[in-house]
């Protein structure tokens, strides 16, 4: 069966709808696809057809005779690494000659077990506080999301003197009695008061909510809305719909304002982000994968949470796909921030950006009190300092080897590890323990090969996919300067994988940490995985074997059909000169005379043919053998 189009759309990692053709928008993650054949194409003419079809669209590493032989056999994937638009024009094309095929995440090549893009999802991930997956901007309830290998804590800097509350404002002005909720409304009064206020938003295949600051003005994300050029659907709480259009988006800071012509909407009132304190509750309005308005209470966790240079609200509540862009709202139903992401692997953890945010973006609304203005910026403050103070830290990172993924390749489980290295990298062997309970179980020794430098990496996966906050965090704080990935090979043979519990953990002695416990996959699923890479070496080599077999009838035939032709010329010339000499020149067309000067031409020709074809063999580095 061929591929869908909403498999084509979503983040197999996060289950997200992403924009971008090659590089996740949400989690960094690499959306390369490999194209897998459902079934051998029996037919030589649908073969023919079919590979005539994919030749024309310029596939990588795909001549017309290549994909020929592939479409004979589904062992090797039709075509790998393809960008999604390209696979999706590929499956069209086979699927016009009556051809299922599927897209599959791209797997690692011979030699490579993590390609370029997945370096810089996991390296720029790691150097942005947060690995491929950790957060997950709920822009759309995904079909199936895979669980994240691991669960990251969240940013918080470095306690240092002078700075006892280090994760929170410290020079903040104190919040006066009056700023704390008074006359705080039941859910049930407030949600009464706020949904005429609120939209479902749709745009292609993004879900999400918006809440109106003006009577035809609403704030939402901007991983909600597409761009500017493409129109909105609003849908509100009585079942009407109107259609908006982007005005203001700040993809920085994940945020958008959408003009709503002709809502004639009730505006929510502005609140405070600062005068929230741990233990407040709030609410929050939304669309939790595509279920319209639903209310949701919380508590306020941490106000100020630094987070790739901004400041967040912290909210332990049900954050899920289709709440992005709603309105975090406190006691007195005011807006205090917008829904923005949760933390994937954890109960409910959410961030909602605060609303001080949205002020410069949206004219005519009610200033803030001087009061809230210091408290504002003295948190803008603090969270710049946490920031550096992660850059920093960052910067002084992997001056010693730290593993910071695992995937498995040809021949088994490899490790992606980072290593700072200012002078280039050398041959770096390394000694790997499998930790459980504080014990090491075991061990695998082996080199770190394939260096490749993260910045450049990271650069490539920024020009495909621009909209990656981490990976821009990462990149323009040059957190990994001098960073190096390279793949080290993990040989487990001396553990006994069937006792090993899930709470392992693998670590380079000696080495730094990681900033996530980088788990041992699973006995059954690193048997299967191991399993499944050999079965795909076998089918590769089979399938290089047969085609290097290919090459060599090919060159061999090539050289005895010219070979054959200038023999049967040469005794043809033969056979001439001796005519010619017992017979006198004649007018006649069949004069030996006149036929030996063409068959010289002939010879001349074949010759040239034949020296031509022996250079073609040589820059080929072409056996001599198959010259025979």
């Amino acid at each position: 069966m061929t591929a869908s189009a909403p498999q084509l759309d979503l983040c197999h990692a996060c289950g997200q709808q992403s924009d971008s053709d090659s590089g996740c928008t949400r989690c960094g993650a690499n959306l390369r696809v490999d194209l897998w054949l459902d079934a051998p194409v029996p037919e030589e003419r649908a073969r023919f057809l079919a590979a005539r079809g994919l030749a024309a669209l310029g596939l990588p590493g795909g001549s017309f005779s290549e994909l020929k032989r592939a479409l004979a056999s589904p062992a090797v994937p039709l075509a790998v690494a393809l960008p999604r638009s390209a696979a999706r024009a590929a499956i069209d094309v086979l699927g016009r000659h009556g051809i299922g095929a599927s897209a599959r995440p791209a797997g690692p090549r011979p030699g490579r077990a993590f390609p370029s893009a997945a370096i810089a999802a996991i390296a720029g991930g790691a150097a942005a506080l947060v690995l491929a997956g950790a957060l997950l901007f709920s822009s759309r309830a995904p079909r199936s999301a895979a669980p994240p290998a691991a669960t990251p804590a969240l940013p918080q800097a470095d306690a240092s003197p002078g700075d006892p509350a280090a994760g929170r404002p410290a020079a903040a002005a104190p919040i006066p009695p009056s700023a704390a909720p008074a006359g705080a409304l039941t859910t049930q009064e407030l949600a009464q008061r706020v949904l005429g206020s609120v939209a479902e938003v749709s745009c292609g295949g993004n879900l999400g909510t918006a809440f109106f600051v003006a009577p035809e003005r609403a704030a939402t994300n901007a991983h909600v809305v597409c761009d500017k050029d493409t129109p909105l659907r609003l849908r509100f709480q009585d079942g009407s719909e109107l259609v908006g259009k982007t005005v203001v988006l700040e993809k920085r800071l994940d945020l958008a304002v959408i003009e709503v012509p002709g809502a004639g909407a009730k505006p929510l009132e502005l609140g405070d982000s600062t005068a929230l304190v741990p233990g407040d509750g709030i609410v929050l309005v939304g669309n939790p994968h595509g279920l319209a308005f639903t209310v949701h209470e919380g508590k306020v966790s941490f106000v100020g949470r630094n987070l790739l240079g901004h400041a967040y609200v912290q909210v332990n509540a049900s954050v899920n796909p289709g709440n992005s862009g709603g309105p975090l709202l406190d006691g007195r139903g005011r807006a205090v921030g917008i829904v923005s992401m949760k933390v994937t692997g954890a109960d409910g953890i959410g961030l909602a950006l605060p609303i001080e945010y949205l002020r410069p973006f949206a004219a005519g609304l009610s200033p803030a009190t001087p009061e809230a203005q210091a408290r504002w910026q003295a948190t803008l403050d603090q969270v710049q300092r946490e920031d550096a103070a992660e850059v920093e830290r960052y910067r002084r990172k992997y001056q010693q080897p730290a593993i910071v993924a695992v995937g498995t390749g040809e021949g088994g489980l490899h490790a992606m590890v980072l290593r700072r290295w200012p002078s280039g990298p050398s041959r770096l062997a390394v000694t790997v323990d499998v930790q459980a309970g504080g014990k090491t179980l075991c061990t695998a020794e082996g080199s770190v090969t394939g260096w490749e430098k993260v910045e450049d990496a990271l650069e490539k996966a920024l020009r495909d996919a621009p909209d990656q906050p981490r990976l821009v965090w990462a990149s323009e704080n040059h957190t990994l300067r001098d960073v190096y990935a390279g793949t080290l090979p993990l040989d487990l043979g001396r553990c006994a994988l069937a006792e090993v519990p899930a709470s392992a953990v693998l670590v380079v002695r000696g080495g730094d940490e990681a900033d996530s416990p980088i788990r041992m996959p699973k006995p059954s699923d690193l048997e299967a995985s191991v399993r499944f890479a050999a079965a795909q070496g076998r089918a590769r080599r089979a399938s290089e074997e047969q085609e290097e077999a290919r090459a060599e009838a090919d060159w061999r035939g090539a050289f005895r059909r010219l070979r054959r032709e200038v023999g049967a010329l040469e005794a043809r010339r033969e056979q001439l000169k001796e005519a010619v000499a017992n017979s006198v020149p004649t007018s006649d067309p069949k004069d030996p005379r006149r036929q030996l000067a063409e068959v010289e031409g002939r010879l001349a020709k074949a010759r040239d043919a034949l020296q031509d074809l022996e250079r073609q063999a040589s820059s080929a580095s072409i056996p001599r053998a198959w010259r025979e």
